[in-house]
């Protein structure tokens, strides 16, 4: 039996910096105040990829939308793409002084 080899269809360093630029552009589009929207992303040891998003106080309810159906969305287009490219992916939401939400 041949065994199927797992390859990344892109260098993982490109497909890293669109997944930010592509997380960026969908928040921007969503909160009142687009200059304060931030995209960080980190890589685990186990591969994973984690993609950070910082706004502004009050904007998170605008990312996260009614019954969690904006970010869910945003979660959908980012989780597969991701998986295109063999690579789990984690996204989380940050608010200034109050802290981390996982989604």
């Amino acid at each position: 039996m041949t065994e199927l080899k797992r390859t990344r269809s892109k260098p993982i360093d490109s497909y890293v910096q669109q997944s930010v630029n592509a997380l960026r552009s969908m928040a921007t589009i969503l909160v009142t105040r687009p200059d304060d929207v931030k995209v960080s992303s980190t890589l685990s040891d186990a591969g994973t990829m984690i993609l950070t998003l910082w706004v502004a106080d009050g904007d998170v309810g605008l990312v996260i939308g009614t019954g969690g159906r904006n970010i869910q969305a945003m979660r959908t287009i980012l989780v597969s793409a991701a998986a295109r490219n063999h690579v789990r992916l984690l996204l989380e939401i940050v608010q200034p002084n109050v802290g981390q939400v996982s989604v």
